[in-house]
């Protein structure tokens, strides 16, 4: 049976990825797989304090983060969900690309943009979700995420969606009152065949 991709597009809270609190705006909080602490380098932004106990790792800033910087955690093997506070803005070029043990990103209504390649390859990312603030999906950014089977999109006005490599076979449900916006967006419009409203 051909492996389905699933786009919900819908104008209520997300189901798929929730987390029960919200980390402060200076942290973001993680886990990974062994219990070790993720790498640092990449984050563009001074780090006060980094710890990992009781499963959980906090990354602290001394100011609110809004970019997460373009290779951030890329390629980071180990990160295994990740929690971005409600100030981030912008997810950059590649910035959990390779995470393959990722299972769980918390992308904030905070975020208009998310960049080329940024969730490339996490072939443990089953499920995710789009919040209605997020304006411009950039080129390809749900690449080669093999085992990717939902996608829940808040927004009822489609967002820019420049990407060309996800299965065939996907269906795309979106509200009743936007199917139509959705088969003629550019982008969408490419997939309009399998959009669906939602039930």
């Amino acid at each position: 049976m051909p492996r389905r991709i699933v786009i919900l597009v819908a104008c209520i809270f997300a189901t798929a990825l929730a987390v029960s609190a919200q980390c402060p705006t200076n942290e973001i909080w993680y886990t990974t797989t062994d219990g070790a602490k993720v790498s640092t380098e990449k984050l563009g932004e001074p780090v006060i304090a980094h710890t990992y106990q009781d499963g959980k790792g906090i990354i602290r800033f001394d100011k609110p983060v809004t970019n997460i910087g373009n290779d951030a955690y890329y390629g980071c093997r180990n990160l295994q969900s990740i929690t971005l506070p409600n100030s981030v803005v912008s997810i950059g070029d590649r910035a959990f690309s390779y995470c393959l043990s990722l299972t769980t990103i918390n992308i904030p209504n905070s975020v208009t943009e998310i960049g080329n390649w940024a969730i490339e390859g996490c072939k443990d990312l089953t499920s995710t979700t789009i919040p209605n603030s997020v304006t411009n999906l950039h080129a390809e950014t749900f690449k080669n995420c093999e085992n990717l089977t939902s996608i829940t999109c808040l927004a009822t006005i489609p967002p820019l969606f420049w990407d060309v490599n996800i299965a065939d076979d996907l269906i795309i449900y979106v509200p009743k009152k936007s199917v139509k916006r959705y088969k003629h967006a550019y982008g969408w419009s490419l997939y309009k065949k399998h959009i669906k409203p939602i039930k």
